[in-house]
């Protein structure tokens, strides 16, 4: 199975609402840079780190408290991107909702633990505007609850 594959038109992809901040948690840099200007562009506030434990730093020392996260599978020292996700959701004591990003070939296994938590699973290359729609509507379901 390739990468997903986009039903929207450029003019329907969703912008996020005003102050929505999003933490991105990615190990590649430039996934992390091209994440971060995508979600930019549709008005998120983007907080970036490279790491779980960068970004329960930003979490407890900044007394950040984001939307939701979007989080690479595979991070630095061997952190699993869902691993990652669970200590954030336990930091900020919320079921934070949460895309996990992965480049596997075949994920069976983790979209199952994924799903198990809650968490949307999207297999790479990833359509920026599915990335998008999916984040509002997570988000948008979260602050209705």
């Amino acid at each position: 199975m390739a990468g997903e594959k986009s039903n929207v038109s450029a003019d329907t992809i969703p912008s996020f609402r005003p102050g929505t901040t999003i933490l991105l948690i990615q190990s590649s840099s430039l996934a992390l840079v091209g994440l971060r200007y995508m979600l930019e562009l549709m008005n998120a506030c983007v907080v970036a780190v490279e790491g779980s434990g960068q970004a329960l730093d930003e979490l407890y020392d900044n007394d950040l408290k984001p939307d939701a996260t979007v989080v690479g599978n595979v991070l630095a020292c061997g952190v699993t991107g869902i691993a990652a996700i669970l200590a954030v959701r336990g930091a900020t004591r919320n079921n934070l909702p949460a895309v996990l990003l992965t480049g596997d070939c075949d994920p069976g296994l983790l979209a199952a633990e994924a799903a198990a938590h809650g968490i949307i699973f999207l297999r790479k290359p990833i359509v920026p505007a599915n990335l998008i729609r999916i984040l509002v509507d997570l988000i948008s379901k979260s602050a209705q609850s």
